[in-house]
């Protein structure tokens, strides 16, 4: 998950129970179309996939990683020991990913991508954890060998059409961010953040709060105020960095146009089954020029999302003054 941090910190990682590090990624487009691979290459796109998801299932993030295009690899080396943690917890809890199948597919659900010779492939996979799902993963050409260029959920699609214009001004609020905060105790969670951070481009004041459970996971909040205009772009391009890996959506009781999204916390690694938590919930609520994000990790499949939705209620009262 990509956290828009002004207001929240790099240990919201963890607090966000194991979700990928922060990966600078686009919103996928649909205007984008690619010739289906010819057979030849299909054949080596499916043996480059099958040897990235081994390098991860034995925990050689350092061999994943360079198979990897430029604009998905790690930041530096610090970002890649945390993915590598992360997938080494994955593969321990929950088995191994197994590459059922490979198929390649006729999509224009792209994300932006560098490279040549674009091509899409329908990846299933399993894990002890879950029964077979697909992953509609991108590979393209760059410095003369293929190379995985992302990946997205199945659901991702149609939740990319459906989420973005769902997302509504609820109306102004005079409250400030710090203001806005959720004054709530979450069971055997601790606060461990509670500060204004470093604004965002275009906002003026920000603010954050994370609780951490005891044992993993947590959740997050935080509110961005914005000049003349910044807010509703801002929203969208939140809402738009969750969606890649987006499994379902949700809504928030009693508030048209706040939107929730429940994504792949490992989403970023390629190998996590849709099936397979864990996830990782967001919400994102727009009042006038200011932004509100409330956000849980470790969720579960089957699990629900009272949790989130009680952090943004909270804020939406706040913010009623």
């Amino acid at each position: 998950m990509r956290v828009r941090t002004g207001a929240a910190v790099v240990a919201v990682i963890a607090v966000l129970g194991g979700c990928s590090a922060d990966r600078d990624r686009a919103s996928p487009t649909t205007t984008t179309e690619a010739p289906p691979a010819a057979a030849d290459a299909q054949t080596g796109d499916a043996d480059l996939l099958r040897s990235y998801v081994d390098a991860v299932n034995r925990g050689d993030l350092d061999t994943a990683d360079e198979m990897r295009c430029t604009p998905v690899r790690a930041e530096d080396e610090q970002t890649l020991e945390s993915i590598a943690s992360q997938a080494r917890r994955l593969v321990e809890e929950r088995g191994p990913t197994v590459v059922v199948s490979i198929e390649p597919v006729d999509t224009g659900f792209y994300p932006p991508m560098e490279g040549g010779d674009p091509a899409a492939y329908a990846m299933t996979i399993a894990n002890d954890d879950s029964d077979e799902g697909r992953l509609l993963v991108h590979v393209v050409t760059e410095d003369g060998g293929r190379r995985l260029c992302g990946s997205n959920p199945e659901a991702a699609e149609r939740l990319h059409g459906e989420a973005r214009p769902a997302l509504g001004d609820l109306g102004p609020t005079s409250v400030g961010p710090r203001d806005l905060m959720p004054d709530v105790q979450l069971a055997d969670h601790e606060v461990v953040y509670d500060e204004r951070g470093t604004p965002p481009d275009g906002a003026t004041d920000s603010w954050g709060r994370s609780w951490q459970h005891h044992e993993h996971g947590g959740c997050s909040t935080g509110a961005y105020r914005f000049g003349e205009g910044g807010a509703p772009a801002w929203a969208a391009e939140l809402l738009a960095d969750y969606l890649p890996d987006a499994i379902d959506s949700f809504e928030l009781p009693g508030r048209d146009g706040v939107v929730g999204v429940r994504v792949l916390a490992l989403g970023w690694l390629s190998v996590q089954p849709p099936g397979s938590g864990p996830y990782v919930d967001e919400l994102v609520a727009l009042r006038g020029d200011t932004v509100l994000w409330a956000g849980c990790g470790a969720m579960e499949p089957g699990s629900g999302h009272e949790q989130t939705i009680r952090l943004m209620d909270a804020m939406l009262d706040n913010a009623d003054g």
